[in-house]
């Protein structure tokens, strides 16, 4: 199986312009992290996160973070320290190779079929009733989507015959106004 992972969803990491996760360099023997500027961490808690999966919170200290001249790149906090959730180290370690081989133009091109794969599905899905079988049995069920299969070639090859338009991408009213698009 193949598929990529999320990435960091801090908004340091979504604009591009702070310091997000990936930029502290964590010190596993000593159970404390190194931000950016040099500065250590002062706090290292094992926990939870909302899921319940477990994770460590690493906290800086309040009179390094406040003193720091590039402040405005790791928080937004006006008096609070800079904390950053890990996973852990296994996990840590797994997904921060993970998220550099999606990087490379060899997953990229490993991962590209994934888009036609999804296509299909999603066209068998809202043209052709695909996430429920309309008969009772495995025989019935693999006979529809037999039937199901050669209908979207069917549509297909007569679209492309007809020479129509791909179709294209709903992008929805959120996803507009994020990337500035009316």
């Amino acid at each position: 199986m193949l598929g990529p992972i999320r990435g960091d969803n801090g908004w340091q990491a979504l604009s591009q312009t702070g310091y997000d996760t990936s930029a502290f360099q964590i010190e596993w023997e000593q159970q404390q992290a190194i931000c950016p500027q040099g500065k250590a961490s002062h706090q290292w808690k094992p926990g939870t996160d909302p899921c319940g999966r477990p994770n460590i919170q690493v906290k800086f200290a309040r009179a390094d973070c406040q003193a720091c001249a590039v402040r405005e790149l790791c928080t937004h906090s006006k008096s609070g320290a800079r904390s950053i959730s890990i996973r852990l180290r296994p996990e840590y370690e797994a997904l921060q190779q993970t998220r550099a081989q999606q990087q490379t133009a060899e997953f990229k091109a490993r991962l590209a079929p994934r888009a036609g794969v999804e296509g299909t599905m999603s066209q068998g899905v809202r043209s052709f009733e695909l996430r429920q079988s309309r008969y009772v049995g495995l025989a019935k069920t693999h006979l529809q989507h037999i039937l199901t299969a050669i209908a979207i070639d069917i549509v297909r090859l007569s679209a492309w015959w007809s020479g129509a338009e791909h179709s294209v991408t709903r992008v929805s009213h959120f996803a507009a106004l994020a990337s500035g698009a009316t």
